[in-house]
Formats: C-alpha cells, structure tokens, sequence
C-alpha cells in the first residue's frame, strides 16, 4: 500500500519556527529544515517528525552532510579534537559569550570538526564591535589552541577557513561599518578608494588581528586543563552538547 508521508504536529512546528527564527533563520531556511526533517523521519518509518528530527535537520543544514565514509587516523581525531576545543573554549570566556550548541569532531561537508553557539536574539539583525570581535577571538581559538598544545610547527591547514573568516570581520568591521577610529565614520569600498586607504585599512585589520592573538592565547593558558578535558571528551565521545 501507499504509505502517506509524514507530518509535523502543529505544536512541534510552531515551537521549532520560533526557535529557529530566534537563532537567525530565514523563512526560506525554516521552510527548508521543515522539509529535511520530515525526510529524516521518513528514513525512521515515523508518522511524524520531531524536536529530534529538527535537530538533525538543523545540523546538516549548519555543518552539511556527516562524511561517515571518511576514514581518519587517531592522531588526526585527536588534532580536530583540540582544534574545536579551543573554539569551545574561547566561546564560553569571550566577553559576551553564548550559549554553545555543539562541538562534534565528526567531519561534515568539507570540515573536519565543527563547534556552533546560539546567536542571541540582538544579533540576529545588527551585531556590536564587541560581538563582531568575539567572533574573531573564537575564530581564533582552533589555531590558538593547536599553537599552543601541538606546537608551532604542526598548526594544520584546518585553521586556513577559521583565519579567512576572521580576517573578513576585521575588514568588514574597517571598511563597512566605522568601527576603526583612526578612519572615522567612514564606508571604504575597495574599488572606491585611493590606495592609500585601502593601506591604511590592511594595517588596521592586521591590528585587530594582531591585537586580538594574545587575548585568545592569554585565555587559553589560562584554562589549560579545561581546554584538555574538552579535547579528551571529544576525543572520547565525539560530540558533545
């Protein structure tokens, strides 16, 4: 016989569309993870879906699709393991920190191992410097954490996505939104600019940068055995939440 597919019970959906739309997610995206989590519970055999089907909806749609497939070394788990362990922790002790959703060191899309915190509600339309530095500082924390405990010599190519995004924050929060204050109140596109400014912003994001590398280090010397159970943890348990 045909089966029919599965629904979504009214109350489910509707406490899932606020929580979502609270962490940042367009109409667009809560129509999309509405229908991934009725796919997941299609593959369960289930006549609806669930809180637990949205959460899985909601990680393939943040980290992409778990590479299961992958086989790793224990040395390389053990590497992502201290890696997101240093975003977790920078998340936690940053000024403004956020609640931590999850840091897994099961590899998803193209990453190797993800650590994700829920936005508050005032960022998801504008956020602060502060913020926006935060963000740096926990984009940071992988590096920061395998300098520190792997040694300088064996920093991974995995940091090479975390420094990109950073360093795009740095230029955003310089040439778009006049959070340096030696350029002033200014929106300095690239291609609308003289090339002295556009030197004059690299040398500020390279001062954001650079100013905000000891902060991260400072931070995770000082909670070294923390960051080395949340390492051992992950290692352990793979994600945790």
């Amino acid at each position: 016989r045909i089966r029919r597919p599965p629904r979504t019970t009214q109350g489910v959906s509707s406490a899932a569309s606020d929580v979502y739309k609270r962490q940042g997610f367009s109409g667009a995206e809560i129509k999309n993870l509405v229908n991934i989590a009725i796919t997941e519970a299609v593959h369960k055999g289930k006549d609806a879906a669930t809180m637990e089907d949205f959460e899985k909806a909601r990680d393939r749609i943040l980290m992409g699709i778990e590479r299961k497939s992958l086989i790793r070394s224990d040395q390389d788990n053990l590497e992502t393991a201290i890696h997101e362990a240093g975003h977790t922790l920078i998340a936690y002790y940053a000024n403004g920190a956020k609640q931590i959703y999850k840091a897994t060191i099961a590899p998803h899309g193209s990453s190797l191992g993800s650590t994700f915190t829920v936005p508050k509600e005032s960022e998801v339309l504008a956020s602060s410097k502060e913020e926006m530095l935060n963000k740096i500082h926990t984009l940071l924390g992988g590096y920061m954490a395998e300098k520190h405990f792997l040694g300088p010599d064996r920093i991974t190519t995995g940091c090479g996505d975390d420094l990109k995004k950073a360093t795009d924050i740095a230029y955003a929060m310089v040439r778009h939104f006049g959070m340096d204050e030696e350029l002033g109140l200014a929106s300095c596109p690239k291609d609308k600019v003289s090339e002295g400014a556009n030197e004059k912003i690299d040398k500020a994001v390279q001062s954001i940068m650079k100013t905000s590398s000891p902060n991260v280090e400072a931070i995770i010397l000082s909670h070294e055995g923390q960051l080395k159970d949340i390492a051992q943890h992950l290692y352990q348990y793979e994600t945790l939440t």
